[in-house]
């Protein structure tokens, strides 16, 4: 059957704006951020704006129902 990871492969590099689409209002830090690396990255990832790279997000949403 082979490595189940292959199947839940994706990415995201503005995931503010993904969750915008479905009504959710959310806050984004990289995981190598000052006060969210919880020091366990003890390296800077590349800033967001360079697409295609490795970053690595916590998220934070709140849902906005339609009016």
């Amino acid at each position: 059957m082979g490595d189940l990871s292959q199947y839940w492969k994706y990415g995201c590099d503005e995931p503010e704006k993904l969750l915008s689409v479905y009504n959710w209002s959310a806050s984004v830090v990289q995981a190598s951020d000052e006060g969210a690396n919880y020091g366990r990255f003890t390296y800077k990832l590349p800033a967001r704006d360079i697409q295609d790279a490795p970053h690595y997000f916590f998220t934070q949403a709140i849902y906005k129902p339609p009016k």
